[in-house]
């Protein structure tokens, strides 16, 4: 399997679970690959910190402690659809198309370790697996997608539900004095897949009968994934044995995709819908539509209806015109981004155009150099410019920094996403 430089790197592996394929995009230091046979490790070196590990079939990829780290966009093959659009969406608008893979950004690099922990039916210490996050970050996406992969490869009993759903049932059971009836499959299923958990905050007796079902089910080795808003710790309407419960397992939170994984989503998009798009184009429309997939679509939709020629591929100017009359949502400013990250690091905005090099302006001054790059659609000379005139090497090198930093420190993860929506709003 050669490696070359600027080409999306492929990885195929076959196992007792099917075939697993994890497409890299815009991956630096693409290096060699290897690959050994069938049930046995394989292995993909991208750089001399990262590899794509084969474990039963599932592929993952893992970083390495240091400086040097692949940044790449990853297609994690789990189909699905982002979102459902409710209310008084028109139909066309709830026909969101089903998008072939979860794509997953550094920002989203964690919820590589829950596919392969579930799908491979392996590290059952982490259950349940809570994932969290924002509408639009990719929770139902991930839930039914997983549902249906787990039971197309090991055939096994699945419930698949809403917190909603299991509490008007519940009630309904025990008015009727059909508990055990109802309770018995949930009780019983391989994989439990409980959607906005946050529902039952409040409702007593819905949260304890979960507790006995998520006990039985850990007991017997079964697995829970369950999704919410917020993190577990944060849910104070829950009782303080269920939170414990989900905050034993894998907790995961999805952000928003981040501009490279936009633009991957965007030719997902595109491709589904027929529709020709430019490179050009693409990043343009990343650029610009710093949203969710919905919004992505929603974009390409309007390009399609409104674009001057009829014929050949959309392309940058016609983004632009589009977003142009359309008045596409409107990007921070780089002096925005630098005031909210200032006073979320406890600096001023004068040092993060300074040249000092204490640790929590250089800190701070990356991961607004990061924001920048990913929401205002400035170039890198511009970007540098603004903080204190460095070139555009210093801030390709600020981001890198900060991305490598998202891998191996929550902290910096967990400010970036919080700073994403503040700076959303």
């Amino acid at each position: 399997m050669p490696a070359h430089g600027g080409q999306p790197l492929q990885y195929t592996a076959s196992a007792d679970l099917g075939s697993v394929r994890i497409r890299v995009r815009r991956a630096r230091k693409i290096a060699q690959s290897t690959s050994s046979g069938r049930g046995k490790t394989a292995r993909i070196q991208a750089s001399p910190r990262v590899c794509i590990l084969s474990v039963q079939g599932v592929a993952v990829l893992l970083f390495f402690p240091g400086r040097h780290v692949v940044q790449a966009v990853v297609e994690i093959p789990i189909p699905g659809r982002a979102l459902l659009a409710t209310g008084d969406a028109t139909p066309s608008e709830r026909e969101l198309p089903t998008l072939p893979a979860f794509v997953a950004g550094p920002e989203n690099r964690l919820v590589e370790v829950a596919v392969r922990s579930l799908l491979a039916n392996v590290d059952r210490h982490y259950n349940p697996i809570h994932l969290y996050g924002p509408p639009g970050s990719g929770k139902s996406h991930l839930a039914h997608g997983l549902a249906r992969v787990w039971k197309s490869r090991l055939h096994r009993s699945i419930v698949c539900t809403s917190a909603r759903e299991f509490a008007r049932g519940l009630a309904e059971a025990i008015q009727t004095k059909t508990t055990n009836d109802f309770t018995a499959p949930y009780r019983t299923a391989a994989l439990l897949v409980l959607e906005d958990i946050d529902a039952l905050q409040g409702r007593d007796a819905a949260q304890q009968e979960l507790i006995a079902i998520v006990d039985a089910l850990a007991d017997a080795g079964r697995r829970i994934l369950v999704t919410a808003r917020t993190e577990p710790g944060r849910l104070t309407g829950m009782k303080p044995r269920l939170r414990g419960r989900l905050n034993q397992g894998l907790v995961v939170r999805l952000a928003p995709p981040g501009r490279d994984a936009r633009a991957t989503i965007v030719g997902q998009l595109a491709r589904l819908r027929g529709l020709q798009l430019t490179e050009e184009a693409a990043d343009v429309l990343a650029d610009c539509v710093a949203g969710t997939v919905p919004d992505l679509d929603e974009a390409l939709r309007g390009l399609s209806t409104e674009r001057r020629a009829p014929f050949g591929p959309i392309d940058r100017e016609d983004v632009r015109r589009y977003l142009k009359r359309n008045s596409a949502p409107t990007r921070p400013s780089i002096r925005q981004v630098a005031a909210v990250v200032a006073r979320h690091f406890s600096v001023s905005v004068g040092d993060l155009r300074s040249p000092s090099r204490r640790r929590a302006a250089v800190c701070a001054r990356g991961v607004a150099m990061y924001l920048a790059r990913n929401l205002t659609g400035l170039s890198l000379q511009r970007i540098g410019k603004y903080f204190g005139g460095r070139d555009h090497t210093t801030v390709s090198h600020g981001c890198r920094r900060t991305e490598e930093r998202i891998e191996t420190e929550p902290e910096i993860r967990e400010a970036l996403i919080d700073l994403q929506q503040r700076l959303a709003c």
